[in-house]
């Protein structure tokens, strides 16, 4: 967890956490298949500290409506169950607040290994602690027409463009 203090940009990363809490699910809009789609907040620590406090951080997490996801997860959370959670996006802002949140390919399993067994201990239990200061994810509706665009290019397809329609053997 102490690698969330150093994030500087939009970064995807991976970590092996006890759920500390879940939130209740709130609505977050529909899929591009039309599905209805909610989000809630698991409140994650890993037994990481800061000075003598344990780090905890949030981290939003969708799901289709119909799903029973927020149910495993607080499943997860009710019984002490250590998970490992891969592709989070994580960034800090300019005010030094940090979101965190599961991405379209990011996914959820119990974690077996050693440092999950640490972590079930809760060696920590008792310590004050410290969450990392998140913003709560909100259905923003941007209204993107009234910014700049930027425009980009890719060399490979420019090298593409400029050997033609030659076959590769």
């Amino acid at each position: 967890m102490s690698e969330i203090g150093r994030l500087k940009e939009d970064q995807q990363f991976d970590l092996t956490a006890i759920i500390a809490s879940v939130s209740d699910v709130r609505s977050a809009g529909t899929y591009t298949n039309g599905a209805d789609r909610v989000a809630f907040d698991c409140v994650l620590e890993d037994g990481s500290t800061s000075g003598n406090e344990v780090v905890q951080v949030s981290v939003t997490m969708f799901s289709p409506k119909q799903s029973d996801f927020h149910h495993s997860m607080a499943a997860r959370c009710e019984h002490g169950k250590v998970a490992s959670f891969f592709g989070i996006n994580g960034s800090k802002d300019q005010n030094d607040t940090y979101s965190c949140r599961m991405a379209q390919d990011s996914w959820v399993c119990d974690a077996k290994t050693q440092k999950s067994e640490k972590i079930a201990n809760r060696d920590w239990e008792g310590q004050s602690v410290k969450c990392f200061a998140t913003k709560t994810w909100d259905m923003e509706h941007r209204d993107y027409s009234q910014e700049m665009g930027t425009e980009t290019s890719c060399q490979i397809l420019a090298q593409l463009h400029a050997e033609g329609d030659r076959m590769v053997d």
